[in-house]
């Protein structure tokens, strides 16, 4: 067996089954590197976020190609049907694990892709300065939003506004006239 780790616990090792680290071919489609392996579990070296951060940023992209769509075509595509448009494709995707990563330094991939979807929704171009972006089409700006969702995710169980905000997404109206009635 072994010898106790330290005299307050009572953990053991073997030494025969320590082995050392290898490196595995991790081969994922598009992308093959080396990277360490236990098992086949891949061990994260750093914590910089930023191969979530840039697969985020390439989901937001596409979405923001689904929203200029939109933007162009005679369907109504009013600054509210934009909005509320603008808030489930990109800016769902964009703030999905926000509070693990928002001190990331790799930020920047995703708030340029929220950028642009906000730039959409304002029908703004490219030059037009990132700090009217917010009062254009009517959103907080990126960094913000992801501190608002980690304040709400750091606050206390029993304080009643965090109550309200888990309250508020199951909640769900209920239809009860049907949208189509047949007159005979």
């Amino acid at each position: 067996m072994g010898r106790p780790a330290s005299p307050g616990l009572n953990m053991s090792y073997e030494a025969a089954s320590l082995k050392p680290l290898r490196y595995g071919l991790i081969s994922v489609p598009g992308i093959t590197s080396r990277r360490p392996v236990a098992g086949k579990c891949v061990i994260i070296q750093t914590t910089n976020y930023r191969k979530h951060l840039e697969g985020c940023a390439n989901k937001i992209a596409k979405r923001n190609c689904i929203l200029r769509k939109l933007a162009r075509t005679t369907w109504g595509a009013s600054q509210s049907v934009l909005q509320t448009s603008t808030l489930a494709l990109s800016f769902n995707a964009a703030e999905y694990c926000a509070p693990a990563w928002t001190r990331s330094p790799n930020t920047k991939l995703v708030d340029v892709k929220q950028r642009e979807s906000m730039r959409t929704v304002g029908g703004c171009l490219k030059s037009t300065p990132i700090q009217w972006l917010p009062t254009i089409s009517s959103f907080a700006p990126p960094h913000d939003r992801r501190e608002t969702i980690k304040g709400i995710n750091d606050m206390a169980d029993n304080i009643p506004l965090k109550q309200i905000y888990k309250e508020a997404s199951t909640t769900r109206s209920q239809v009860k006239i049907p949208l189509l009635q047949c007159k005979d």
